[in-house]
């Protein structure tokens, strides 16, 4: 894949956002938490020449691409019960033998970003699985927030 990262536009903003800030060649990893100022107005620099604050600010910032690791801190592996699984393919089963399932889309290795990630829920030794979700999610923050609205913890 080109690049792992992207710059964020201020409407992803929200709170519990995970991005990143340029200080040099360093970047500090932060979470919005709503004191972040991003409705700010322009202003004008020492030569009088004029700038919008938001935009000037998010080409410091960047967004790591969801990846496996993302996934895999909200509680998925990539081992199915019987150690067969697809490639790109993670799970998550829970004591009562419920099944979520997330399948992603996308290949590292082609300069185009595809962010598709389909989402099934089921039962241990049931399948097929029910398809509850299909979209593009871009990050950690997104899927944090979908896994929350469908209920998946």
């Amino acid at each position: 894949m080109k690049d792992k990262y992207y710059t964020p536009t201020k409407e992803e903003f929200y709170i519990g956002f995970e991005y990143e800030f340029s200080y040099g060649n360093d970047f500090k990893k932060y979470i919005y938490d709503g004191r972040q100022v991003l409705t700010s107005e322009s202003y004008y620099d020492d030569h009088g020449c004029e700038y919008d604050a938001v935009e000037d600010d998010l080409k410091y910032m960047r967004v790591k691409y969801l990846d496996r690791s993302d996934i895999e801190d909200l509680g998925f592996n990539d081992k199915h019960y019987d150690g067969i699984q697809p490639r790109d393919t993670y799970f998550k089963i829970k004591t009562n033998d419920d099944v979520y399932q997330i399948t992603v889309y996308w290949n590292m290795l082609r300069d185009d970003r595809e962010n598709l990630v389909r989402i099934y829920k089921g039962k241990l030794h049931n399948y097929p699985y029910t398809e509850i979700f299909r979209g593009d999610i871009k990050n950690k923050s997104e899927l944090k927030i979908l896994l929350k609205q469908l209920n998946i913890k």
